[in-house]
């Protein structure tokens, strides 16, 4: 195959390029035959452990790390470029849960200094066939209790 590249790569491609379209056609021809029988060979073997061998060579070990990623706070530091860039593993965890999980918002507590409780409970009319529906009705999807009640 390098050979035939060779000539065609001095002769202007033109010469030799079937000569070495072919030659390339069988080398990677006798490589995947080559493979195919190894890996063939490998898998008639009857060893107990050859299986988990066999998935650790076919299993997919590509690793991507995450980026670096700019910090949400940029324009407030006053910083430039390339100081906002977090790389580091926990610095990209903080901003990650900073950006994703916010802290809720604050507000004024409660005052029931001046609170006084309704002596008048406005209850709306219930009519018997109401109460009775209320009553006698089954909520579905829940399961009784220890008081066997739903």
């Amino acid at each position: 195959m390098l050979y035939y590249s060779r000539k065609s790569k001095a002769l202007g491609y033109t010469l030799y390029k079937q000569e070495f379209q072919n030659a390339k056609n069988t080398y990677f021809n006798a490589i995947k035959g080559a493979k195919l029988a190894h890996w063939n060979k490998f898998l008639e073997n009857e060893d107990s452990q050859s299986i988990f061998k066999a998935m650790k060579y076919t299993k997919d070990t590509l690793y991507q790390p995450i980026p670096s990623i700019l910090s949400g706070n940029s324009g407030n530091s006053g910083n430039s470029g390339n100081s906002d860039l977090k790389s580091t593993f926990q610095e990209k965890c903080d901003i990650f849960r900073a950006e994703l999980f916010p802290l809720p918002p604050n507000t004024e507590p409660i005052s029931l200094l001046n609170y006084r409780p309704s002596s008048k409970w406005e209850w709306p009319i219930l009519s018997k066939i109401e109460l009775e529906q209320a009553c006698t009705s089954k909520i579905k999807g829940k399961t009784l209790g220890l008081d066997l009640v739903t």
